[in-house]
């Protein structure tokens, strides 16, 4: 049985939503990459098959647009994520900064700056947080879109670093 184009843009509708669910979960934003190869192939073939089936145009160059939007909504949702907990990330630097232009010395943990470890990991995620070894601090977090993926913050030069194991 040959499904109507409406059927065929609601199937789209609902495999695009799925994907955009699965992908948009923390660490999995990297697989979309599945399906932008996916799409490398599928798009001149929706292509000749909207020149050589008129009656059914529409409904696949719908179909082909409804997949293109699923790549930059899920990047779309890690940049905001990314960017959100870079934004706790800094507040939680200018609190340690502030620690060390008080005390002379930089906190021994994030207690000492009236925090938890457990709403570090709220704010950043997990496995996130603050160390201090040999009188040297590290902070970082880990990046929404990749899997082992992590920022750190390098509080000698001041500035963020992100880079994937």
């Amino acid at each position: 049985m040959r499904l109507w184009p409406r059927n065929k843009i609601l199937a789209t509708l609902l495999a695009a939503g799925l994907s955009v669910l699965l992908f948009a979960q923390k660490f999995l934003g990297f697989m979309v990459i599945f399906v932008a190869l996916a799409l490398l192939v599928w798009i001149p073939y929706s292509a000749y098959v909207a020149i050589t089936k008129p009656d059914i145009r529409t409904s696949q160059l719908v179909r082909v647009l409804i997949w293109m939007l699923v790549v930059p909504v899920v990047f779309g949702i890690h940049h905001l994520r990314q960017e959100r907990m870079r934004r706790d990330a800094d507040k939680l630097v200018a609190r340690i900064d502030e620690y060390l232009r008080t005390h002379g010395h930089y906190p021994a943990t994030v207690d000492e700056i009236g925090m938890s470890r457990p709403q570090v990991k709220s704010m950043l995620g997990s496995p996130s947080g603050y160390f201090l070894l040999n009188g040297r601090p590290s902070l970082f977090y880990p990046a929404t879109f990749a899997p082992f993926a992590a920022c750190s913050y390098d509080f000698k030069a001041a500035k963020w670093a992100c880079h994937a194991d």
